[in-house]
């Protein structure tokens, strides 16, 4: 039997009582309160069985200090202390699917659910305070405290399967969640058992807890008077989530330059990201619906926050000179004293009125999970202070991003709303499947088509507006079309005859966590193995961390090195963070196209354009709706395979049909397919803006582009996801349900404006 146990949040516990005793035991971080209190004693207290002689300890993670003493005094207890190496990408369940995804698309879902149900059906749940802000903030955080812990449950049950062992037993001590992570365990065939306090139990840690809130409560005291005395401002901002107060919206604004923020209308705030290109329509730009559209320059700030690639003076003059407002957001995010930096003045709450969140909290979850909360609420309040402070001091009004992966963007969503803003998000990326991770709360969201509009459904998103705008890249092709056919030519003067594309999404050090180096080395060594066997095969690849490559590479470097020199490969793309080369730069200069099945966008830009694109399952995703393209078609999971495909096709006149085919499916990834999708979200922004530039109310703002939008573009277009929130009271009671004061304002509901489709909420 295998025991997993995890110590990774610096609890310790008791073992619950098992039937069978272990050989093996997994712990997932090892310190030396950690061993002392409560593994080693778990190991002396379960004896090994008569014909072991020693066990084996597996650590994921540990200190320098636990890792000795256990290594020190393991041997009392004939025990062996091992780091437990593993690649993710080796990890398959018994279906093929690569136990990474399951855990993304799957497990995160129903054990944040079911946290949410158990929480949701208690007094927690009807004390009306919540809003879809801050159940989607904790829906988010939820998912990040339990993503590991799935993770290595998932690699216990798959360490037990391959070494033939018997049912495991994994054993997490106290942290969120532990009753849905048992139940997942259970329907996967583990025991999981809940550990609790050793030295300090409930009661004392209770007692505890409260003579140190007293302590702390009269420091936070002193310190709000002497911060008082500190601030421009003074606002008091009762925010609707549990009754957090926050001190105002107070911050202030180093060398400001009142020609670059200047504060006479509404703004439009971006974020920057790396892909710093203002000229170029045919790279990625973190403005490029200003590139497709007539939106002014003037109506948008550009926020720098990266200190990888900070605001220097090239990029001030650049952007000055084309009239965008410009501020930094951290002082290590710019390298000229030009620059304006944005502060905001440290928020100090008041302990009793987060108190008054957790009535009804003992019904809803347990005392570990009740200290969680705690945090995660003052942290929202934290998010939400400083944004205020920030859209505030830049005017911005609408902020339009991409990044929807955490819970920070509910906390912008919330000062927003308290402004009279928007916030709009933008698909970046191909969301094959629905998942925790891709849940977001807007206003307005541009997506592709209404296969998206679904998956954010499903996923438990709640936008106001989802409007279907097509593919957002794909102008690009217009602009690229010279630069690509100087490419081929490149190539074929070199002798090249059968050129093929493949598109590197970059890949992370630790294989225990990702797919890891190892996993794409092999990519690139099957191709350049081709390449320098066949003087007539040439090789673009095309790489979204071009400046990381040949260290990722390793010894494979030297090898693309020597294809290099052939002339007959290239590796494309240049860009700080990430490359600002479109994939469909390289799909044009090639005849085929191979991208990975999980990470599929830039294979489906190429797609798009008309380049016959193939995708590549090597990871284990099964249950990607890409399949329906074809395997052996499309889809194929091998490189033997998928190179001889590639043979047949070249070799026969005309070549194979349905050969990277993707017409199948075009219509319901893009519905428009026209170029266009960039100058669609510009217009809509402009139709923001200028909405608010008027002194329009905010949903009467956006009731009146969808309704734009719909006249130009079909009402089929533009549909609502999700609208009710699982936490809000009855309507009207929080602000949740507008109707009512938009047709004060002389606007109307959505239903009024926007023919809702079958995505409506239910």
């Amino acid at each position: 039997m295998l025991h997993l146990v995890n110590t990774s949040n610096g609890e310790v516990g008791s073992l619950v009582r098992v039937e069978e005793r272990a050989s093996a035991y997994f712990v997932a971080w090892l310190t030396f309160r950690s061993w002392i209190g409560f593994v080693f004693p778990l190991l002396r207290s379960s004896k090994p069985l008569q014909k072991e002689r020693w066990r084996t300890c597996f650590v994921f993670e540990a200190s320098r200090a636990g890792w000795w003493i256990g290594k020190i005094t393991a041997w009392l207890v004939r025990v062996q202390i091992k780091k437990f190496d593993y690649r993710l990408v080796d990890i398959h369940l018994p279906d093929g699917e690569l136990a990474w995804l399951r855990v993304l698309y799957q497990d995160l879902a129903e054990v944040g659910e079911a946290v949410v149900q158990r929480w949701a059906g208690s007094r927690f749940g009807d004390c009306g305070k919540w809003n879809r802000h801050v159940e989607m903030f904790l829906r988010k955080q939820i998912s990040t405290a339990v993503y590991r812990p799935l993770v290595m449950m998932r690699v216990a049950l798959w360490r037990a399967m391959s070494g033939g062992g018997s049912k495991p037993c994994i054993l997490l001590s106290p942290r969120l969640g532990v009753e849905e992570l048992r139940r997942i365990g259970a329907t996967n065939g583990a025991d999981v058992g809940a550990t609790s306090a050793r030295w300090i139990n409930a009661e004392m840690g209770r007692s505890l807890g409260g003579w140190c809130k007293s302590v702390l409560s009269r420091a936070l005291a002193i310190a709000r008077r002497l911060q008082s005395k500190a601030r421009r401002t003074r606002a008091e901002i009762r925010l609707d989530p549990a009754g957090i107060e926050l001190a105002g919206a107070v911050s202030r604004t180093a060398n400001v330059n009142a020609a670059a923020l200047p504060r006479k209308h509404p703004k439009i705030g971006v974020r920057y990201v790396g892909r710093f290109n203002l000229d170029d329509p045919g790279k990625f730009s973190d403005i490029f619906f200003w590139q497709c559209s007539d939106l002014a320059a003037e109506d948008i700030t550009v926020m720098f926050d990266h200190p990888d690639d900070p605001l220097d003076e090239e990029k001030l003059l650049d952007l000055e000179k084309r009239g965008f407002g410009v501020i930094a957001t951290h002082r290590r995010a710019i390298s000229t004293p030009r620059a304006d930096v944005h502060r905001v003045l440290p928020r100090i709450s008041s302990p009793k009125a987060r108190l008054r969140v957790f009535q009804g909290l003992e019904a809803a979850c347990t005392f570990a999970e009740a200290r969680w909360l705690r945090r995660q609420i003052a942290s929202f309040g934290n998010m939400v202070h400083y944004y205020l402070g920030l859209f505030d001091a830049t005017n911005v009004r609408v902020f339009v991003s991409y990044h929807k992966y955490d819970g920070n963007h509910a906390a912008i969503a919330e000062a927003l709303q308290h402004l009279g803003g928007i916030l709009a998000f933008y698909q970046r990326s191909f969301e094959p499947n629905p998942g925790p991770v891709l849940a977001v709360v807007t206003d307005v969201l541009f997506g592709w088509s209404r296969f998206g509009a679904e998956i954010e459904r499903q996923s438990g998103s709640a936008i106001r507006y989802h409007v279907a705008t097509g593919y957002l890249g794909d102008h690009r092709k217009s602009y690229v079309a010279n630069r690509a056919g100087l490419l081929r030519s490149q190539l074929m003067n070199r002798g090249a005859r059968r050129i093929v594309a493949f598109f590197d999404n970059n890949s992370l050090d630790d294989a225990r966590w990702d797919t890891g180096h190892e996993f794409f080395q092999a990519d690139y060594e099957y191709l350049l193995r081709q390449l320098l066997a066949d003087p007539s095969v040439g090789v673009i690849f095309k790489a979204k961390t071009p400046l990381t490559v040949r260290k990722r590479l390793g010894s494979i470097a030297d090898m693309l090195a020597r294809a290099e020199m052939t002339g007959r490969c290239i590796l494309l793309g240049s860009g700080p963070l990430q490359s600002t080369t479109a994939p469909i730069e390289a799909g044009l200069a090639a005849d085929v196209t191979v991208g990975n099945l999980w990470s599929g966008s830039p294979s489906i830009e190429c797609a798009l354009g008309g380049v016959p694109s193939l995708l590549i399952d090597r990871e284990g995703f099964p249950r990607s709706p890409l399949y329906r393209l074809g395997v052996g078609k499309v889809v194929f999971k091998d490189w033997d395979s998928l190179w001889q495909a590639c043979e047949d096709h070249w070799r026969s006149p005309g070549g194979v049909p349905g050969f990277g085919d993707w017409s199948p499916m075009l219509e319901e990834l893009d519905p428009f397919r026209d170029g266009r999708a960039a100058e669609r979200m510009g217009a809509y922004l402009k139709w923001l803006i200028e909405g608010l530039k008027a002194g329009l109310g905010r949903e009467t703002v956006m009731a009146d582009a969808a309704e734009r939008y719909c006249a130009q573009w079909g009402k089929d277009k533009v549909t609502e996801v999700n609208g009710r929130s699982l936490w809000s009271p009855p309507s009207g009671s929080d602000g949740s349900n507008h109707s009512s004061d938009r047709q004060r304002q002389g606007g109307h509901a959505p239903g009024d404006q926007v023919a809702f489709s079958a995505f409506h909420s239910q």
